[in-house]
């Protein structure tokens, strides 16, 4: 047990400075920090273990899914200033909404644009430029990498879902507009995942969220479903959309206008390249990306 601020003693009341040292840094369903469990003496966290060992368990789950959520959402956002493929003529804000102008070049000449960085004024609004019209990509890019990283935390093969659900465009951080005429609809489909931890609990993965103002990449899944989505999901086994991409890019997927772009082998090679990074890193630092997530503070 760990002393430190003084508490009651969970089973008896006794006042005492003692508390399971190993939820300390347990987050709740919301990400936020939880309440640390005190004890008095060994006795009573011994008896009290039957009850607190879930909740501890659940909470130590949480730190590392949070914390994992938003490593991916920064390493898909670094990808995605790289290799962006929007042409943006201007950005302006309209009561509270980015409206973004994108030029026809866009779509008569499928390839890379610089970030236009100069355009934005803060971080969340590039968060939300930075992962406009990608939610696909995220699925296709990211998926090793989200297995690597909630290893542990999810049954293997069903624990990860990827979701498509359609969603209102009203709630966009942004109104996309080619030149001077608007031109989206009133409903999207937006894609994300789903992960159900070993406790049963179901949460949102979304990292190109913030282009619907959700700036925190993991959110509990009933919160997320209320809020954003309209109606029926459909569901496929994490690295769906990651199969795809490598069948366009072995030629079994016939290359099309929805494919021929040069970011879908950028994404396929990508998707490679964040894990034999990440391995080169867990050799030099004899360790693992669970273990650094799960590290605790300061160290982490």
């Amino acid at each position: 047990m760990a002393s430190n601020s003084a508490g009651t003693c969970e089973p008896c009341g006794t006042p005492t400075s003692r508390r399971c040292s190993k939820c300390n840094e347990g987050l709740d369903a919301e990400g936020l920090s939880t309440n640390p469990t005190y004890y008095c003496a060994t006795d009573c966290q011994t008896n009290d273990r039957p009850t607190h060992r879930s909740n501890c368990q659940s909470a130590n789950a949480r730190k590392q899914l949070y914390r994992g959520a938003q490593f991916l959402q920064d390493v898909f956002c670094a990808f995605r200033e790289v290799a962006y493929d929007i042409n943006i003529a201007d950005i302006k804000e309209v009561d509270g909404k980015l409206h973004v102008c994108v030029s026809l070049k866009n779509f008569t000449a499928p390839t890379f644009f610089p970030f236009p960085n100069h355009l934005v004024r803060n971080k969340d609004d590039k968060k939300a430029i930075l992962t406009l019209l990608s939610c696909t990509d995220a699925l296709a890019t990211m998926a090793e990498l989200v297995r690597m990283c909630f290893d542990g935390l999810c049954e293997p093969t069903m624990g990860i879902s990827e979701v498509d659900a359609p969603v209102s465009t009203e709630k966009h951080h942004y109104a996309l507009r080619q030149l001077a005429d608007e031109i989206e609809d009133s409903e999207s489909t937006h894609s994300i995942m789903q992960i159900t931890l070993i406790d049963g609990r179901n949460y949102v993965l979304d990292l190109a969220g913030a282009q619907y103002a959700q700036w925190r990449p993991v959110r509990p899944w009933d919160e997320w479903s209320s809020t954003y989505c309209l109606g029926e999901t459909h569901y496929a086994l994490l690295g769906s959309e990651a199969k795809r991409l490598e069948a366009i890019n072995s030629g079994t997927i016939p290359r099309g206008p929805n494919t021929d772009h040069p970011l879908t082998t950028f994404e396929f090679h990508a998707s490679k390249l964040f894990l034999i990074i990440v391995d080169d890193w867990e050799k030099s630092n004899n360790t693992s990306l669970v273990a650094t997530l799960n590290k605790k503070l300061p160290e982490y």
